[in-house]
């Protein structure tokens, strides 16, 4: 299948418009072509069964006139043209059932068994960010230099005030693989990237590299100036963004505001960009099992709010892209089984309904009883087997078929079946 990109998503992270696939458009047709013939199949093997029993009834009327040498008026030599004209029609009907009836069951298990290739779990590739223990976080991650520890005090007692909790590194040691981890998951299950530019941090190593992890997961980020910095210094995605100048000489009334009024800045839309992104790196790190990915109304929230992503921040990481496509292919995988029962039960149905009939009522049921008995069985098996070997099964598809089934046996009803 090739994917187009839909109309209703935010740069770069579209919702796929699927363009059928010459394979698929070829794997459609021979769907078709296989209810066709096992649908003609099981029609001509109704037929074959009607007139076998026509067959035995006129068999059976001339040896009853054989022994009573009822040969007056012709009635013998009716009879007689009647058997054997039930016995010609029955032998291409036979011909004809095998010829349908044996392409057709080829084709279908060929198809059933594609289908449950596809059906079959897949490896998933890795996905290439790093990230460490994830957990739901602060509101705010603040990266700043150790030179800046007295400014960082005050403004994180301002954010506390404001209610924000805000996660700040105060250790002083060298970093380690743990610390690094635990840095990384605390940005990660954060709600926004806080970054303050001074000399010190625009120049420091490990500042620079929370700033390419909060890029790489897509957060968004407010940059403050407490200290003057060239630009050509400073790490271009803090180039790109907004400052928040909190200078010794600026007014720092004025520049909480603007702090503040910068975190609440469509504060609904961070909070489902964090905690979906939480949710994906914990699938993520399961190996992605599909025990967490987003099922009922989680799902439908996330699918909501990608369809207002547009132009809003921070953006949908491919990450999350990924996770959220995860979840509806496994909630349509979830369906498809359960619609799948229905499909196993008609197609049960048909083949116990005939069965059942034919083994202990066939000799009781007149033709015109067997006539209305058919279409139950017919269309059950086109109904059930049309919804296993489908490519995309749907509910709708398969009625649609098992109508067309119904329309075919009443146009045969009316111009073979007075023929023969």
């Amino acid at each position: 299948m090739r994917a187009s990109r839909g109309r209703n998503a935010s740069d770069g992270h579209r919702w796929p418009t699927v363009v059928p696939s010459p394979a698929a458009r070829r794997e459609r047709l021979l769907t078709v072509l296989a209810v066709v013939l096992v649908a003609a199949g099981l029609i001509a093997v109704f037929f074959a069964a009607v007139l076998l029993n026509r067959y035995q009834q006129l068999d059976d009327l001339l040896t009853y006139q054989m022994g009573r040498r009822d040969l007056r008026d012709g009635v013998f030599n009716r009879t007689l043209d009647q058997w054997q004209a039930v016995r010609t029609a029955g032998t291409w009907v036979i011909l004809a059932a095998l010829a349908t009836l044996g392409p057709g069951l080829f084709l279908t298990l060929l198809l059933y068994r594609r289908a449950a290739q596809r059906r079959a779990p897949k490896m998933m590739r890795p996905y290439p960010e790093h990230a460490g223990t994830v957990r739901p976080g602060a509101d705010v991650f603040v990266s700043y230099a150790r030179e800046d520890q007295p400014f960082v005090h005050d403004l994180v007692d301002h954010l506390a005030g404001r209610g924000r909790e805000a996660w700040v590194d105060w250790r002083g040691i060298p970093p380690t693989v743990d610390w690094m981890e635990e840095i990384l998951g605390a940005i990660a299950s954060a709600g926004t990237f806080l970054f303050v530019i001074t000399p010190a941090s625009v120049h420091s190593t490990t500042c620079r590299a929370e700033v390419d992890h909060a890029i790489r997961l897509g957060k968004r980020i407010v940059a403050v100036v407490r200290t003057e910095v060239p630009a050509e210094q400073v790490h271009p995605a803090l180039a790109a963004v907004n400052w928040v100048h909190y200078r010794p000489r600026d007014d720092p009334a004025a520049a909480r505001r603007q702090v503040d009024h910068a975190l609440d800045l469509d504060a609904g839309w961070v909070r489902f960009h964090t905690r979906l992104l939480v949710r994906a790196q914990e699938w993520r790190a399961n190996s992605a099992d599909p025990s967490y990915l987003l099922v009922g109304s989680d799902l439908e929230e996330a699918r909501s709010f990608f369809d207002h992503a547009d132009g809003r921040l921070p953006r949908i990481t491919t990450l999350q892209s990924a996770y959220v496509a995860a979840s509806a292919d496994d909630q349509l995988l979830r369906t498809r089984r359960e619609v799948r029962g229905f499909y196993v039960a008609s197609l049960v149905f048909g083949l116990l309904q005939p069965a059942v009939t034919y083994a202990f009522a066939f000799n009781d049921i007149s033709e015109a009883g067997l006539l209305v008995l058919a279409p139950l069985w017919i269309i059950a098996l086109v109904f059930g087997g049309t919804g296993l070997i489908m490519r995309r099964p749907t509910l709708r598809r398969s009625v649609v078929i098992a109508i067309g089934a119904a329309v075919l046996m009443v146009v045969l009803y009316r111009t073979l079946w007075p023929l023969l």
